[in-house]
């Protein structure tokens, strides 16, 4: 039971570490670049993660994992609310938690049926490749936003 507490503590120091960076990050540069690479990152720790049969590893491969998660979203919605106007705002942010609230327990359902056939770790080490994949397909082929071309948008260099 040791180890789960152990476990957990990683992962939550990840989080914290995650969830405070994007703060200190000046600037609308390279943002884009930046939570796909942190993106595929996590996955990739996700994959070797779900490898690991060692505790230690487990250990240093946690907080990498949920940093990395933790910092990607928490970039990733700056950056997209950065692009909209002031007074959608708050519609924008309304709509990412009903999608990030509502769409959670139904994502569960397709890695749930997975990991029945291709078991836990298995299903893990998957949607860490494919994650890190599609970061890689996105990044190649998906142009940049600049938030400062968007319409309405009263931020230059944003």
């Amino acid at each position: 039971m040791r180890e789960l507490s152990w476990m957990a503590a990683a992962a939550g120091a990840g989080q914290l570490v995650g969830g405070l960076t994007p703060a200190t990050i000046g600037g609308p540069g390279g943002r884009q670049r930046l939570v796909l690479g942190t993106a595929a990152g996590s996955g990739i720790a996700l994959a070797l993660l779900a490898a690991q049969l060692e505790l230690p590893v487990a250990l240093l491969l946690l907080p990498c994992v949920s940093g990395l998660m933790i910092f990607s979203a928490g970039l990733l919605m700056a950056n997209v609310q950065r692009a909209v106007p002031d007074h959608l705002r708050s519609r924008l942010v309304g709509v990412q938690g009903l999608i990030l609230e509502g769409a959670l327990p139904l994502g569960t359902l397709a890695p749930g049926s997975i990991a029945t056939t291709f078991g836990v770790a298995g299903m893990l080490a998957g949607s860490g490749l494919l994650l890190a994949a599609a970061c890689a397909v996105i990044g190649a082929r998906v142009p940049l936003f600049s938030p400062a071309s968007a319409p309405g948008s009263a931020r230059p260099g944003y």
